[in-house]
């Protein structure tokens, strides 16, 4: 029977449908094939002159690149100027500034992180730390924000003809967004409230419970949210709390670049290599030009940061826009169980 859950981190209520739900396989089929990388790829070695300048990169004693970092072409905001907020009556506007960046991930085409191993996306993850840390020294920017998108099909794109290569995006800020706002204001009103920060006790509890995990180790765990919004939709976070990825320590990362590889491999196999969505939910720049809310004293107590990582396997629906309630026909209970299962 149907049910509806709610998650104390976002505020939303999720519908949980088992009944629609059947094997993954059988549910969501296999992955269409991807079409043919027009040639040449600007990601590949060799054609580092089809992209921007190169703003940072990782080799091995000066031989070629393992990761580069360059603005994106066609960006969404730039650093050029100055905010120059204005208002008109109620409505408010901000210059387009900010930073749109875009980290190749590995040499190799057609790589997914599950191909490539727990050393190369170590060297990721410390990457965009490095990125957030820079991005971080321009006090005009309020939030950093770093996302990649997984879809071997190459029906989602950002860099006509570069989809198939693996790779992500730094996105620098002038506002903080308004689903991270949501999830910051929720931790603080639990510390508050009781003293103790909300993703820790989410954590314990899961931990506790066992159903919902589906890998953990000394540094980080891998769970199913209690009202996951999307089958088989995962959040990962350190146990040692600690409000900004920027801080986590190298056997943190050599911990989460291992639970993230693992969990992208299972995802493989239990649905066909599906797109995904890896997203980092860390904190705001805490010395900002404009102060803001979330600049407090309170929030490296209250935020907890975490990384959510969602498959895109289901059609689209439109009674989530018209009702704002998912509906996720695979309780996470199952999927967790489901992906535990997988060697």
């Amino acid at each position: 029977m149907s049910e509806l859950r709610k998650d104390p981190l976002l505020d939303r209520w999720v519908i949980i449908a088992p009944e629609r739900d059947r094997p993954p396989q059988a549910t969501y089929g296999a992955a269409p094939a991807a079409p043919e990388q027009p040639a040449p790829c600007p990601f590949c070695p060799g054609n580092e002159h089809l992209t921007p300048d190169e703003i940072a990169s990782v080799r091995r004693q000066g031989g070629p690149w393992d990761l580069r970092v360059f603005p994106h072409r066609e960006p969404a905001l730039r650093v050029e100027g100055e905010l120059e907020p204005r208002a008109h009556g109620l409505l408010e506007q901000l210059r387009g500034l900010g930073a749109h960046e875009v980290v190749v991930e590995t040499p190799t085409h057609r790589s997914g992180w599950a191909d490539l191993g727990v050393e190369q996306v170590v060297a990721i993850l410390e990457l965009w730390q490095a990125r957030q840390r820079d991005l971080y020294q321009d006090g005009r920017l309020e939030h950093v924000m770093i996302y990649k998108l997984h879809d071997p099909s190459g029906r989602v794109g950002g860099w006509r003809g570069a989809v198939h290569h693996s790779h992500s995006h730094v996105i620098g800020l002038p506002i903080t967004p308004k689903e991270l706002q949501g999830r910051i204001e929720r931790s603080l009103t639990h510390l508050r409230r009781t003293r103790r920060c909300l993703v820790c006790d989410l954590l314990e509890q899961a931990l506790r419970e066992r159903e919902r995990i589906v890998a953990a180790d000394e540094h980080a765990v891998v769970l199913a949210p209690w009202a996951s919004r999307f089958p088989f939709e995962l959040r990962l976070a350190p146990r040692r709390h600690q409000h900004a990825f920027v801080d986590a320590s190298r056997p943190e990362i050599a911990s989460v670049a291992r639970l993230l590889v693992d969990a992208c491999s299972r995802l493989r196999v239990a649905l066909d290599d599906p797109p995904f969505d890896l997203t980092l939910h860390s904190a705001p720049n805490p010395h900002p030009h404009r102060p803001h809310p979330f600049s407090g004293k309170d929030v490296p107590l209250a935020w907890h940061w975490h990384m959510d990582l969602v498959p895109r396997i289901l059609p689209y629906d439109g009674s989530t826009d018209a009702t704002g309630l998912h509906v996720n026909p695979t309780p996470p209970e199952l999927a967790a169980a489901h992906l535990r299962g997988l060697a």
